[in-house]
C-alpha cells in the first residue's frame, strides 16, 4: 500500500476522479496503443536479451517502458508519471468487503501475527505480552522461532546471524542485515556481488515471474483493503499499476485523513496486512509447489537426465542426456530429489547406465578479478587448491589461510576446457582478489515419458510459477517492512515513534532511517550496474 503525504493524495484523488470514466479506449485508440505497446515490448526484450553491458541495456529498457507508459496514459487519460500508469476500477472492492465483513476477527489475528513476523519477538512482547495478551504472544513467539529456525537452516552458510536477527527484528532485521552485509563486502572487495538487482523477466528472473508478480501484488493490496474494511477505514478506489506495458503492482487507496485519525492499533493492522498476507501466501504457494512436484510430475517423468553446463569440468566424464538411476546410494526418480546434494558441499556418487561416477556437485567459477590478480581470468573454474579437490568454499578458505597473505598458492583450473596449473598470489588480506560464483557441476533435468511431452511442459511451467510466487511473496514481505519512505514498514515505524515521541521527532527519525536504507540499496544497485 503506497502511503503518500496528504497534499499528494488529494492531487492524485482529484486527477483520477476526474478521469475515472475516461479510461476506455475507442477502436482507433486501441489499435494505436496495441501497436506502440508491441513495438516497445520488442525493443525492451531485444535489449534485455542482448549481450551488451548493463549500463547500455538498462537505459534502453527503461526508455521503452517510460515511452509506452506515457503513450498508454495519454490515450486512456489515466493518471501517470515517469512511465507508471494507474488504472482504477471497482472490481476489487466487493471482494474486500466480503472478506472483511465475514471474517473480521480472523483478519485481525492474521494482521497481528504479521506484526510479529515483520518486526520480531521483542516488538511482539511490547505489543501483546505487556498489553495483556500473554497467550497470543507465546503462540506468536513459538511460531516465529519455528519459521526463522527453518529459514536459517535453508540458508545455512549464507549468514550465521540470520536466526538471531530474525528473532530479534523479524523481516525488518533480515532485510537490513542483507543490505548492510552486502554493502560492507562491496567496499571491502571490488569483486563482491550485489544483494540487490532489478527484477527483469528473462534476465534476473524467469519469464514466469510476470505471472507471479501479478499474484503477489494483488494479494498484498487486497489484504490492505480487507483490513481497512475491518477497521472501518474508507477505501476510495483500487486498481492496477503498469510500468509501461508490464503490470508491476496493484493498489488500494484508503482515505488518508481517516487513517491518520485512526487509533494506533488500527494503523498497525492496516499497514501490516500486506506483509502478513505475503508471508501467508509464501507458505501456501511453497506447500503447493512441493505437493505439485511430488504428486503431479512423477507420473509424467521417466527419470532425471544429466544436463551438463557448457563450461562444466565434467564434460566428457558424465554421459550427456543419460538417466541417473541412483544418487548417493538412493534411487533417483526425478530431478527435484537431487536438490539436497548441492547443499552438502561433498562429493556425490551417481549410478548412470549401471556405472558409478564420483563427482563434485558444485564448482567455482571466477566471475570478476582485481587488477592485481594476473594468474586468474574471468571464466576460470577452480577445481583444486594446494592439490586438494574442492567440494565447497570452506576448503578454499582453509587452503588460503594456510598459505597466508602475499604468498603463492597452487591452483588447478579448467580454462576453456583445458586443465591448467597456476600459482596465484594472495593479496594483503590473504584472499585471491577474485569474485567466485558457485555453480552446479552437473544439472539434472526431468525427462518426460514418450508421448507426454506437452502435459509435462505445462506441468513444469505451473510448478515454476508456483515456486516463483512463493519466493517472491517472501521477498516482498521483507522489502515491504524496510524503512524506505514509500513502504508500509516506514509508515509503521513513523506511527510507532509518533505515538511515543511526537510527530516532529518521529518524522525526523523515520526520514533518517529511510535515507540510510535507501543509501544501502543505491550502493548495491551501483555495484550491480558496475558503477562502483
Amino acid at each position: 500500500m503506497k502511503t503518500k503525504p496528504k497534499d499528494v493524495a488529494r492531487k492524485l484523488d482529484k486527477a483520477t476522479r476526474a478521469t475515472r470514466d475516461s479510461q476506455s479506449l475507442t477502436p482507433q485508440s486501441r489499435v494505436a496503443v496495441s501497436l506502440v505497446t508491441i513495438a516497445c515490448a520488442l525493443v525492451f526484450f531485444a535489449a534485455a536479451l542482448s549481450t551488451e553491458d548493463n549500463l547500455i541495456k538498462a537505459p534502453v529498457m527503461i526508455a521503452s517502458l517510460v515511452f509506452s507508459g506515457w503513450f498508454i496514459q495519454r490515450y486512456t487519460h489515466a493518471w501517470g508519471k515517469y512511465g507508471l500508469v494507474m488504472i482504477k476500477g471497482q472490481g476489487g472492492l466487493a471482494l474486500m468487503k466480503t472478506l472483511g465483513d465475514r471474517h473480521p476477527k480472523l483478519m485481525r489475528e492474521a494482521a497481528d501475527f504479521g506484526l510479529t513476523m515483520g518486526f520480531g519477538i521483542p516488538y511482539a512482547f511490547a505489543l501483546f505480552f505487556l498489553g495483556g495478551e500473554k497467550k497470543k504472544f507465546a503462540i506468536h513467539a513459538v511460531a516465529a522461532a519455528a519459521f526463522y529456525g527453518w529459514f536459517a537452516s535453508q540458508a545455512a552458510g549464507v549468514n550465521a546471524l540470520l536466526l538471531p536477527v530474525g528473532l530479534a527484528a523479524g523481516f525488518l532485521g533480515i532485510g537490513l542485515l542483507t543490505l548492510a552485509s552486502s554493502t560492507v563486502m562491496i567496499f571491502a572487495s571490488k569483486t563482491a556481488s550485489s544483494a540487490v538487482a532489478p527484477l527483469v523477466p528473462g534476465i534476473t528472473v524467469p519469464w514466469e515471474a510476470i505471472a507471479a508478480a501479478i499474484i503477489i501484488a494483488t494479494v498484498h493490496e487486497v489484504a490492505h483493503g480487507v483490513l481497512a474494511r475491518v477497521e472501518k477505514i474508507r477505501i476510495k478506489a483500487s486498481g492496477a499499476v503498469l510500468w509501461g506495458f508490464i503490470p508491476v503492482a496493484a493498489f488500494v487507496e484508503p482515505d488518508e485523513e481517516q487513517l491518520s485519525r485512526a487509533s494506533i492499533w488500527k494503523k498497525r493492522r492496516v499497514l501490516a496486512a500486506g506483509t502478513a498476507s505475503n508471508f501467508y501466501f509464501f507458505i501456501i504457494f511453497m506447500a503447493a509447489a512441493f505437493a505439485f512436484v511430488q504428486l503431479a510430475l512423477p507420473p509424467l517423468v521417466q527419470g532425471a537426465a544429466i544436463n551438463l553446463p557448457e563450461n562444466s569440468t565434467l564434460q566428457g566424464i558424465l554421459p550427456q542426456g543419460a538417466i541417473v538411476q541412483a544418487l548417493n546410494g538412493q534411487p533417483l526418480t526425478q530431478a527435484n530429489d537431487a536438490n539436497a546434494a548441492y547443499r552438502t558441499g561433498k562429493e556425490v556418487t551417481l549410478i548412470v547406465e549401471g556405472k558409478e561416477y564420483r563427482v563434485p556437485a558444485v564448482e567455482f567459477v571466477v566471475t570478476e578479478t582485481e587488477a592485481t590478480q594476473t594468474a586468474l581470468v574471468k571464466g576460470d573454474v577452480i577445481t583444486h587448491a594446494s592439490a586438494t579437490r574442492l567440494y565447497n568454499l570452506e576448503q578454499l578458505r582453509d587452503a588460503l589461510t594456510v598459505v597466508g597473505s602475499d604468498s603463492l598458492i597452487n591452483l588447478t583450473l579448467s580454462r576453456q576446457g583445458k586443465n591448467v596449473e597456476v600459482a596465484a598470489r594472495t593479496n594483503a588480506d590473504g584472499k585471491l582478489g577474485v569474485q567466485l560464483s558457485q555453480k552446479a557441476a552437473f544439472l539434472l533435468q526431468d525427462k518426460p515419458k514418450p508421448g507426454l511431452q506437452l502435459p509435462f511442459a505445462l506441468a513444469t511451467l505451473l510448478a515454476s510459477i508456483l515456486a516463483l510466487t512463493a519466493v517472491l511473496n517472501l521477498a516482498l514481505a521483507i522489502i515491504n517492512v524496510l524503512p524506505v519512505f514509500i513502504t508500509d514498514g516506514h509508515r509503521i515505524i513513523y506511527e510507532e515513534l509518533a505515538e511515543k515521541l511526537g510527530k516532529n521527532t518521529a518524522a525526523k527519525a523515520a526520514a533518517a532511517a529511510g535515507a540510510v536504507t535507501l543509501g544501502l540499496i543505491v550502493i548495491n544497485l551501483a555495484r550491480w550496474f558496475k558503477i562502483i
